[in-house]
């Protein structure tokens, strides 16, 4: 079952408000308030697939609280890795997606972005990469051989 950013906000964070915005240079931004609960905010201009993806990132930031300033950089990697991980928590079905289609066509069919994507890519632990060589082996091997034969 794919996570649902809506869904957990509701369960998880009820009092945390979300609004549409116009965001010039971001596509989403958590705004903490130290009289309330924080606010996040997302572009006017996300497609609903972005929207889901930005809410994913910015409730990654409310899982790991309010950051220090020193260190955002560093906790703004951790979120990216982290929402990628989130989002695409069954590997087997991403080398899978990975193996039948290009990035793109791999991303819808994970309800994803390509930058997710390709995030959770950029974040494989040794046993995710051994997974993924497997399954990309598997496909080069099909596309060699003749005919229409193929081994997936």
């Amino acid at each position: 079952m794919r996570p649902d950013p809506w869904a957990h906000l509701a369960e998880r964070w009820p009092g945390v408000p979300v609004r549409i915005a116009h965001l010039p240079k971001q596509w989403g931004l958590t705004v903490w308030d130290e009289r309330s609960e924080p606010t996040i905010y997302l572009g006017h201009t996300l497609r609903r697939l972005q929207r889901r993806v930005v809410l994913a990132h910015e409730l990654q930031h409310l899982e790991r609280g309010q950051p220090c300033a020193s260190l955002a950089a560093m906790d703004e990697a951790r979120v990216v890795a982290a929402t990628a991980r989130w989002l695409l928590p069954d590997f087997a079905e991403v080398c899978e997606m990975l193996a039948a289609h290009d990035i793109r066509e791999a991303a819808e069919s994970l309800h994803v972005t390509r930058r997710v994507l390709s995030d959770r890519l950029e974040d494989m632990n040794d046993a995710e990469v051994a997974m993924l060589g497997k399954a990309l082996e598997t496909i080069e091997l099909a596309d060699h051989l003749p005919g229409s034969a193929k081994l997936v």
